[in-house]
């Protein structure tokens, strides 16, 4: 079914200078992005995650993945900003790639900050977990149809406050939706492989 009331995607649409149909792929690209700044060693290392994932953490450090001595306490959701820089800006304008950056370092209740992103510049981060990041990134653009042109289309018009605001506000709630099985009855979930995206 539809999540979303039509004046609102009639707003965001209007904002991002696309179609309802083409706002709803933006929507859903970016609730898939929302959280690929767990993909960092940063998230996946720190004793308050690795204690309760012991599996996974031991399982990635079996197949090579390195941590640092020193786990960053940066936010994973302000940690996705500098990943959008490097793997989905291309040659974006700043203050376009801020204005989408904003809507994930947002869904925690924690907007873009200079002292949340210092130091965790993905260049830094080792070969491995880039090829990861990658791999998750190239699979989001897969799952969501027409993602490429569309969020194409936006980096050159950028986000307005308000498509920020309730684009955030969707993404918190898509999160809220996936975690509960009985709203989206644990199947296959969203629009991955085809057929369209419904928001």
């Amino acid at each position: 079914g539809n999540w979303v009331a039509p004046h609102i995607r009639c707003l965001i649409a209007r904002d991002l200078h696309l179609s309802e149909e083409d706002a709803g792929v933006f929507v859903s690209w970016v609730a898939g992005m929302h959280d690929i700044g767990k993909a960092l060693p940063e998230f996946s290392g720190r004793e308050s995650v690795a204690s309760r994932t012991s599996l996974l953490y031991r399982r990635m450090r079996e197949e090579g993945f390195v941590y640092p001595t020193i786990i960053s306490e940066a936010h994973h959701s302000t940690s996705a900003t500098p990943i959008l820089t490097a793997f989905c800006a291309d040659d974006a304008d700043e203050d376009v790639m801020d204005s989408i950056s904003a809507i994930i370092s947002g869904h925690h209740g924690r907007p873009i900050y200079p002292e949340f992103t210092e130091g965790e510049r993905i260049e830094k981060v080792d070969q491995q977990w880039r090829d990861a990041i990658q791999d998750l990134s190239n699979f989001i653009y897969e799952v969501v149809p027409d993602s490429d042109e569309v969020v194409a289309a936006v980096r050159r018009v950028g986000v307005t406050k308000r498509a920020q605001v309730l684009t955030t506000a969707l993404v918190i709630m898509s999160d809220w939706i996936a975690s509960t099985e009985t709203l989206w009855g644990g199947g296959g979930g969203g629009g991955g492989g085809g057929g369209g995206v419904d928001y």
